[in-house]
């Protein structure tokens, strides 16, 4: 879920675009790989293990749903935002619609998010790096250690010209597709899928409870709505098509690796998956059982490669968009020190609870859920159902759509809440 970065590839020069059809094309184009990229990231690598204990069947079709839900919430938050005339952040639609009160909860839920998705990629990238260390060198590295030096490494990124930064962003996650082809190309010709290996392997409602707020955070494109808006001249039905086709591809993808993965992993590393369904294993080790699995020694890499760059891209987007938000606070600091201070606070804090907090990386991601929820969701139904008997208000959704999506995102909160409770 990287947010901001790829919002800056929405700059179209109008004397070389000839016609309004050919503006328009690109507009459609631009949005659609605006959400595709903002949506594809890190917690994509967190789906076949929390799938694993509900079965391929099961786990897809409740990622699909959970597609659905996030596909239509930004329907909603499409119409309130033609509705202000200009892409406006949910912090500022919930001041000018509820009040200053639910401002304040859009703006310090967004942070909490933000910080929460910074931790789980920390946690995720040091499990991977220390694996690679440990499988393929001599090299002994603590956890904190690697945390630590994955940050600072992010933190030269973060710091350096923006243009540079996006350009690198662009770069990474087009290579991380590739790669990913490429691995899927070569495992899928060694799946074997069995029946035990759809259905639940883990009785209960636990399972089910872990991957709701998991899923949900997995189509989190809304942040860059705004942008898509103002980019797209409010054009109602393209932005539509791009919101659907943009997040559709990531659905499938995700589909593609889910039943990848976890078959790959239950053919030929039946104890991993074992530990996947008991929840034991973290994310290194299941790269490491589908490395293990690949014969060609620059396949055997990719997988790794895929990975860290997954979470490079997510982590990098998120931590702009939380880089930006501080300076733009930081009014009273002097401008030579803004990013300094910047930088320390938006990387400093989720390094620091990464390193009181072990094995983050599922959890985390889960608990983000619980922010996303908020954003993506609540409060724009609130707004909405506000504005909907306002007679300047366009829509075509039905009231009953936008109160079901209400309560599935209250659900969703209640999912996470019993999942930390208990």
């Amino acid at each position: 879920m990287s947010q901001n970065l790829n919002v800056s590839i929405l700059n179209i020069d109008d004397e070389k675009l000839s016609t309004p059809a050919e503006k328009s094309q690109q507009q459609f184009w631009g949005a659609l790989f605006v959400v595709a990229g903002t949506t594809i990231g890190a917690g994509m690598l967190a789906l076949p293990m929390s799938v694993a204990s509900l079965g391929i069947l099961g786990g897809s079709l409740l990622l699909s749903a959970l597609w659905g839900v996030m596909y239509f919430s930004a329907l909603i938050a499409l119409d309130l935002n033609i509705h202000a005339k200009i892409g406006s952040s949910i912090a500022k639609l919930s001041n000018d619609n509820l009040g200053k009160a639910a401002g304040l909860i859009g703006a310090a839920t967004l942070v909490l998010m933000l910080n929460a998705l910074l931790v789980a990629y920390t946690s995720g990238a040091s499990s991977l790096i220390k694996t690679i260390a440990d499988t393929y060198t001599s090299i002994s590295i603590s956890q904190p250690m690697t945390m630590t030096i994955f940050t600072i490494a992010m933190a030269a990124l973060v710091c350096i010209d923006m243009k540079i930064l996006d350009t690198g962003n662009r770069i990474f996650f087009a290579i991380m597709m590739f790669v990913f082809l490429a691995m899927m190309a070569v495992l899928f010709g060694k799946i074997q899928i069995s029946k035990p290996m759809l259905g639940i392997q883990e009785s209960g409602i636990s399972p089910w409870l872990i991957a709701v707020p998991l899923f949900f955070t997995s189509f989190g494109f809304h942040g860059s709505i705004p942008s898509l808006v103002n980019y797209c001249e409010s054009r109602s039905n393209l932005i539509k098509n791009a919101f659907f086709w943009g997040s559709f591809v990531p659905l499938l993808i995700y589909l593609i690796w889910i039943i990848g993965g976890l078959s790959i992993v239950y053919t030929h590393d039946h104890a991993v998956f074992t530990k996947l369904v008991n929840n034991e294993a973290d994310l290194g080790v299941f790269i490491l059982s589908l490395s293990n699995t690949i014969d060609t020694p620059w396949l055997q890499s990719f997988s790794w490669i895929f990975s860290l760059l997954a979470i490079i891209t997510s982590f990098l987007g998120v931590a702009i968009g939380l880089f930006d938000y501080y300076r733009e606070q930081l009014t009273k600091v002097k401008e030579k020190h803004q990013r300094i201070v910047s930088c320390i606070l938006a990387l400093g804090v989720p390094l620091l609870v990464t390193l009181l907090a072990k094995e983050t990386f599922m959890h985390v991601l889960g608990f983000a859920g619980i922010f996303l929820s908020i954003l993506a969701v609540v409060l724009p139904c609130i707004i909405w159902l506000k504005l909907q008997h306002n007679k300047k208000f366009s829509t075509q959704i039905h009231p009953a759509l936008v109160k079901a999506l209400l309560a599935i995102g209250i659900i969703v909160i209640g999912c996470e809440i019993y999942n930390i409770c208990f």
